[in-house]
């Protein structure tokens, strides 16, 4: 399969982020993920599709004049006869237009039926895992790029912290967490572990870490943070990190039929590498 990057085209969708929170799990195992994953249906879109292209469909996921379809089309005319300006010289554009159409929404059934097949079952990603863990773990390492899987993530500081500084035994006298935490030059906070863990630590929920002299907070801490802070990494079912607004990135490749000849009658051969950018939105009726 192509790289993310290394695509002709892309189908643009939109996704209800329900759809993904549900679909993936991960924890820890001695200090590496283990991943599980439910179905992710791309096809089960909450409010409508998005395809930035010539045409809109809020009911299909492509419209049979988009521009991934046209490009499909003149690579034919272009391998059929030499140039992407003889379009016209194709007799069953219409029925290209339907067939090229189609395929895309198998190529879309393709990614459902790679990430739905073994949910439940906890794994780490090798080189034999079947395509659906490989899929799960390649949006983990995506996400593990940013700071969404540290401990600190969203972490604030309450008051100036010192510079350069390891700060021991801030609590939470709510839920009874013991933490430590690491500083820069900047006085930001570049580390955090859990010395104790504490209990009942709940995705969304705020806390506070003080010491007495120092302090430290967050509004809503992550499904792994919780894990982090109870100690449950290794048994419990975290979340991705996801958010509205997120794009997932997965690439499928339409080739066309094994009969197609050019015009001298020679076998031809055209692929199209699709990129179905699907940009995850608010849950349908959410404010």
């Amino acid at each position: 399969m192509a790289t993310l990057t290394d695509y002709d085209t892309t189908v643009f969708l939109q996704s209800a982020i329900k759809i993904w929170l549900t679909a993936f799990n991960f924890r820890i195992n001695s200090g590496n993920p283990e991943f599980k994953y439910a179905n992710a249906d791309i096809l089960t879109i909450d409010g409508g599709y998005n395809n930035i292209e010539t045409y809109y469909s809020a009911t299909k996921i492509v419209d049979p004049y988009s521009g991934t379809v046209n490009k499909f089309i003149q690579n034919m005319a272009k391998n059929i006869f030499g140039s992407v300006e003889t379009v016209s010289f194709l007799l069953n554009t219409n029925t290209l237009q339907t067939s090229i159409q189609n395929s895309l929404v198998s190529a879309a059934e393709n990614v459902n039926d790679s990430i739905d097949a073994n949910g439940s079952i906890y794994a780490a990603v090798t080189g034999t895992s079947s395509t659906g863990y490989k899929t799960v773990k390649n949006i983990y390492d995506s996400i593990s790029t940013t700071d969404r899987l540290k401990l600190h993530y969203n972490i604030v500081k309450g008051t100036t912290l010192p510079a350069s500084s390891t700060i021991n035994n801030l609590v939470d006298s709510v839920n009874n967490a013991n933490i430590i935490i690491k500083t820069d030059s900047n006085s930001d906070i570049i580390e955090l572990i859990v010395n104790t863990s504490g209990s009942k630590y709940g995705k969304g929920d705020s806390v506070t870490f003080t010491d007495g002299t120092y302090s430290l907070n967050s509004l809503s801490i992550t499904s792994y943070q919780a894990a982090g802070f109870n100690g449950t990494l290794e048994t419990s079912d975290i979340e991705f990190p996801l958010y509205v607004g997120d794009i997932i990135n997965i690439t499928q490749t339409l080739n066309s039929s094994i009969n197609e000849v050019d015009a001298s009658g020679d076998a031809i051969s055209v692929s199209l590498i699709v990129r179905f950018s699907i940009k995850l939105v608010k849950n349908k009726n959410t404010k």
